[in-house]
Protein backbone atom coordinates (compact mmCIF):
# COMPACT_ATOMS: atom_id res chain seq x y z
CA UNK A 1 0.00 0.00 0.00
CA UNK A 2 1.46 3.35 -1.03
CA UNK A 3 0.51 6.62 0.68
CA UNK A 4 0.56 9.71 -1.55
CA UNK A 5 -0.89 13.19 -1.79
CA UNK A 6 -4.15 13.27 -3.70
CA UNK A 7 -4.31 15.30 -6.90
CA UNK A 8 -7.16 16.58 -9.02
CA UNK A 9 -6.88 13.40 -11.12
CA UNK A 10 -8.05 11.46 -8.04
CA UNK A 11 -11.26 13.49 -7.66
CA UNK A 12 -13.73 10.96 -9.10
CA UNK A 13 -12.15 8.04 -7.23
CA UNK A 14 -12.14 10.04 -3.99
CA UNK A 15 -15.82 10.92 -4.39
CA UNK A 16 -16.67 7.26 -5.01
CA UNK A 17 -14.57 5.98 -2.10
CA UNK A 18 -15.96 8.60 0.29
CA UNK A 19 -19.58 8.05 -0.73
CA UNK A 20 -19.38 4.25 -0.60
CA UNK A 21 -17.57 4.16 2.73
CA UNK A 22 -19.69 6.87 4.31
CA UNK A 23 -22.89 5.10 3.25
CA UNK A 24 -21.68 1.78 4.64
CA UNK A 25 -20.50 3.31 7.92
CA UNK A 26 -23.42 5.56 8.80
CA UNK A 27 -26.55 3.89 7.38
CA UNK A 28 -27.48 2.35 10.72
CA UNK A 29 -26.07 5.13 12.94
CA UNK A 30 -27.82 8.29 11.72
CA UNK A 31 -31.42 9.44 11.53
CA UNK A 32 -32.77 8.48 8.10
CA UNK A 33 -33.53 12.00 6.82
CA UNK A 34 -30.16 13.39 7.94
CA UNK A 35 -28.37 10.37 6.45
CA UNK A 36 -30.12 10.85 3.08
CA UNK A 37 -29.29 14.58 2.92
CA UNK A 38 -25.63 14.05 3.79
CA UNK A 39 -25.24 11.14 1.39
CA UNK A 40 -26.66 13.25 -1.46
CA UNK A 41 -24.25 16.07 -0.60
CA UNK A 42 -21.31 13.64 -0.66
CA UNK A 43 -22.35 12.36 -4.10
CA UNK A 44 -21.88 15.82 -5.63
CA UNK A 45 -18.86 17.05 -3.62
CA UNK A 46 -16.16 18.60 -5.81
CA UNK A 47 -13.06 16.76 -4.62
CA UNK A 48 -10.78 18.63 -6.98
CA UNK A 49 -11.79 21.91 -5.31
CA UNK A 50 -11.62 20.34 -1.85
CA UNK A 51 -8.02 19.19 -2.43
CA UNK A 52 -7.01 22.63 -3.73
CA UNK A 53 -8.71 24.47 -0.85
CA UNK A 54 -7.22 22.15 1.78
CA UNK A 55 -3.72 22.67 0.36
CA UNK A 56 -4.24 26.45 0.32
CA UNK A 57 -5.09 26.25 4.04
CA UNK A 58 -1.84 24.39 4.77
CA UNK A 59 -3.11 20.81 4.74
CA UNK A 60 -4.01 18.23 2.16
CA UNK A 61 -5.61 14.94 1.31
CA UNK A 62 -3.64 11.71 1.42
CA UNK A 63 -4.66 8.55 -0.39
CA UNK A 64 -3.73 4.92 0.10
CA UNK A 65 -3.18 3.30 -3.29
CA UNK A 66 -3.32 -0.44 -3.71
CA UNK A 67 -3.24 -2.69 -6.74
CA UNK A 68 -7.01 -2.30 -7.16
CA UNK A 69 -7.04 1.51 -6.85
CA UNK A 70 -7.73 3.79 -3.90
CA UNK A 71 -8.24 1.99 -0.60
CA UNK A 72 -8.51 4.97 1.73
CA UNK A 73 -8.26 8.73 2.21
CA UNK A 74 -7.35 11.16 4.96
CA UNK A 75 -8.07 14.90 4.82
CA UNK A 76 -6.01 16.98 7.26
CA UNK A 77 -5.00 20.56 7.95
CA UNK A 78 -5.05 23.38 10.47
CA UNK A 79 -8.03 23.16 12.81
CA UNK A 80 -11.07 25.21 11.90
CA UNK A 81 -12.57 24.90 15.41
CA UNK A 82 -13.26 28.35 16.87
CA UNK A 83 -12.01 27.37 20.34
CA UNK A 84 -8.53 26.38 19.12
CA UNK A 85 -5.50 28.68 18.84
CA UNK A 86 -4.84 29.40 15.15
CA UNK A 87 -1.86 27.58 13.69
CA UNK A 88 -1.11 25.46 16.76
CA UNK A 89 -3.72 22.73 16.36
CA UNK A 90 -3.91 20.37 13.42
CA UNK A 91 -7.09 18.51 12.56
CA UNK A 92 -8.03 15.27 10.83
CA UNK A 93 -11.18 16.17 8.90
CA UNK A 94 -11.90 12.84 7.21
CA UNK A 95 -10.49 9.33 7.46
CA UNK A 96 -12.21 6.70 5.32
CA UNK A 97 -11.06 3.24 4.31
CA UNK A 98 -13.05 0.95 2.04
CA UNK A 99 -14.72 -1.80 4.09
CA UNK A 100 -12.81 -4.52 2.19
CA UNK A 101 -9.51 -2.84 3.16
CA UNK A 102 -10.28 -2.19 6.83
CA UNK A 103 -8.37 -3.96 9.60
CA UNK A 104 -5.28 -4.16 7.38
CA UNK A 105 -3.42 -1.12 8.71
CA UNK A 106 -4.55 1.29 5.99
CA UNK A 107 -6.36 3.68 8.33
CA UNK A 108 -3.54 3.56 10.86
CA UNK A 109 -0.98 4.40 8.15
CA UNK A 110 -3.05 7.25 6.71
CA UNK A 111 -3.67 8.69 10.18
CA UNK A 112 -0.01 8.41 11.25
CA UNK A 113 1.25 10.00 8.03
CA UNK A 114 -1.24 12.88 8.28
CA UNK A 115 -0.30 13.41 11.94
CA UNK A 116 3.40 13.53 11.04
CA UNK A 117 2.72 16.16 8.37
CA UNK A 118 0.67 18.27 10.79
CA UNK A 119 3.33 18.07 13.51
CA UNK A 120 6.12 18.89 11.04
CA UNK A 121 4.17 22.00 10.03
CA UNK A 122 4.08 23.21 13.65
CA UNK A 123 0.99 21.70 15.24
CA UNK A 124 1.46 21.07 18.95
CA UNK A 125 -1.88 19.29 19.33
CA UNK A 126 -4.06 17.25 16.95
CA UNK A 127 -7.83 16.85 16.96
CA UNK A 128 -10.53 14.97 15.12
CA UNK A 129 -14.29 14.66 15.41
CA UNK A 130 -16.11 11.33 15.51
CA UNK A 131 -19.78 10.47 15.53
CA UNK A 132 -20.66 9.70 19.14
CA UNK A 133 -22.64 6.62 18.07
CA UNK A 134 -19.77 5.19 15.99
CA UNK A 135 -18.25 2.87 18.59
CA UNK A 136 -16.03 1.16 16.04
CA UNK A 137 -14.28 4.36 14.91
CA UNK A 138 -14.04 5.65 18.47
CA UNK A 139 -12.41 2.40 19.61
CA UNK A 140 -9.92 2.66 16.74
CA UNK A 141 -8.89 6.18 17.76
CA UNK A 142 -8.70 5.30 21.44
CA UNK A 143 -6.44 2.29 20.73
CA UNK A 144 -4.09 4.71 18.95
CA UNK A 145 -3.88 7.04 21.95
CA UNK A 146 -6.47 9.67 21.03
CA UNK A 147 -8.54 10.87 24.02
CA UNK A 148 -11.87 12.67 24.33
CA UNK A 149 -11.36 16.32 25.23
CA UNK A 150 -14.93 17.07 26.32
CA UNK A 151 -16.01 19.06 23.24
CA UNK A 152 -19.29 18.07 21.56
CA UNK A 153 -21.23 19.45 18.62
CA UNK A 154 -24.57 18.75 17.00
CA UNK A 155 -25.39 19.11 13.31
CA UNK A 156 -28.00 16.41 12.74
CA UNK A 157 -26.11 14.00 15.01
CA UNK A 158 -23.78 14.32 18.00
CA UNK A 159 -20.03 14.42 17.33
CA UNK A 160 -17.35 14.20 20.03
CA UNK A 161 -13.84 15.59 19.73
CA UNK A 162 -10.68 13.58 20.25
CA UNK A 163 -7.25 15.04 20.91
CA UNK A 164 -3.68 13.83 20.77
CA UNK A 165 -0.76 15.94 21.93
CA UNK A 166 2.40 16.21 19.78
CA UNK A 167 4.51 14.40 22.39
CA UNK A 168 2.31 11.32 21.97
CA UNK A 169 3.30 11.11 18.30
CA UNK A 170 6.78 9.94 19.28
CA UNK A 171 5.42 6.56 20.55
Amino acid sequence: MAIARATGRDAAALRDLHTRTWADTYASLLPEDYYARRLNAHRVRDWEALIREQEERGGGVLVARGSAGLAGLCQYGPSDDQDEPPGRVGQIFRLYVLPACQRQGVGRLLLATSAELLVSSGASSLTLWALEADRRARGFYERLGWRLDGARRFAGAVDVRYRREQAAEAD
